[in-house]
């Protein structure tokens, strides 16, 4: 605000913008995957967020490479500080030269990480099998098992995928984050499923819920926009989005 009681707008240039997909649905617990290709010189991530600054960091490219990521779990203690515990992998794979997968198994007791089907970390809850205890923010590696506060996120988060520019570094103009897919399971006893998956448009929905009831069918593409919309009442349903572009849709 200037002298004169006049709020005054100033628009701002910037030199680039980034993309990021945010989960419309918070989940407590469940299974997380994507398969994609990292772009280099970026600092892409997948990874969930919610309350009491929860987060798992599934991985984060964030040194200008596409060779070694970090995965990180994050909660405040009683007096809001951000505790962290970090584990750094570099595994000797590109990740930018072809589509690889990023999992996480998340449930009341356990968090595994596993990349390309290899087990990469594994911590409980318990705070006595490798652990997700606070560790020294400063450092990058270690195995996290030194410490008083079990680090273990049990509340609802939000999915996220994004890419950002890293200051260390300049990104190749456009970078692309190339997605083959993005897969979220509940518990496997509550899973709905899609097959094929991924389609050519047309797919068969499996319902896990045998009850009698209406069922509200929702699909989103990956601006959020509502494509389709469906009531049945029964387990299977054949939906076709053929004539929707090609891209990354949620049930």
């Amino acid at each position: 605000v200037q002298g004169g009681g006049c709020l005054c707008l100033v628009p701002k240039h910037f030199d680039y913008t980034a993309g990021m997909i945010y989960s419309k649905q918070a989940y407590q617990f469940g299974t997380f995957e994507i398969s994609c290709k990292i772009p280099p010189n970026t600092y892409p991530a997948f990874w969930l967020y919610g309350e009491q600054c929860e987060e798992i960091d599934i991985f984060e490219f964030e040194d200008c490479n596409t060779t070694k990521f970090n995965t990180t779990i994050h909660k405040c203690d009683d007096n809001t500080n951000n505790l962290q515990c970090i584990h750094r992998y570099t595994p000797g794979a590109d990740y930018s030269q072809g589509f690889h997968t990023f999992r996480l198994e998340w449930t009341q007791t356990d968090i595994k990480v596993i990349v390309d089907g290899e087990l990469q970390r594994h911590c409980t809850a318990s705070g006595i099998f490798n652990s997700c205890l606070y560790y020294d923010t400063g450092k990058k590696g270690g195995s996290c098992i030194t410490g008083t506060k079990t680090l273990f996120p049990n509340h609802t988060m939000n999915l996220i995928i994004s890419t950002a520019k890293n200051s260390s570094c300049t990104p190749v103009s456009p970078a692309e984050m190339d997605i083959q897919y993005i897969k979220i399971w509940s518990d496997v006893s509550e899973c709905n499923t899609v097959s094929p998956n991924p389609s050519n448009g047309k797919f068969q929905l499996a319902i896990s819920d045998q009850s009698s009831e209406q069922k509200e069918i929702f699909i989103y593409n990956s601006l959020g926009q509502m494509v389709y919309q469906s009531s049945i009442a029964t387990q299977n349903s054949q939906i076709d989005l053929s004539a929707q572009p090609k891209g990354i849709y949620f049930v």
